[in-house]
């Protein structure tokens, strides 16, 4: 993870729907930051899914997913990478 990277997690740590980030630091000159454990990707829920999911839980996660934009843009950042793979659901369940 670079500086631009944890600026952004940062700014959006505490935010409805972004994770939340814990601390940072570096070890062995390598940096980290500690965040929530998110649950699956969107990409991994449609295969287990079976490759679709009903209108209604389609509707509900683009109408989440302009909101996180809007958020997003609102603190002056822009995402360039939307893609199923970058879409976390949920917390992490064991």
């Amino acid at each position: 993870m670079n500086d631009s990277e944890l600026k952004i997690a940062s700014a959006l740590s505490g935010n409805k729907g972004f994770p939340t980030v814990y601390g940072d630091g570096k070890h062995e000159e390598s940096p980290f930051i500690i965040m929530q454990h998110l649950g699956l990707n969107l990409f991994e829920l449609i295969n287990r899914n079976k490759q679709y999911f009903c209108t209604k839980t389609v509707i509900s996660i683009g109408i989440n997913l302009i909101s996180l934009v809007e958020t997003m843009h609102g603190k002056g950042f822009i995402h360039c990478d939307i893609k199923p793979d970058n879409v976390m659901i949920g917390d992490y369940k064991n």
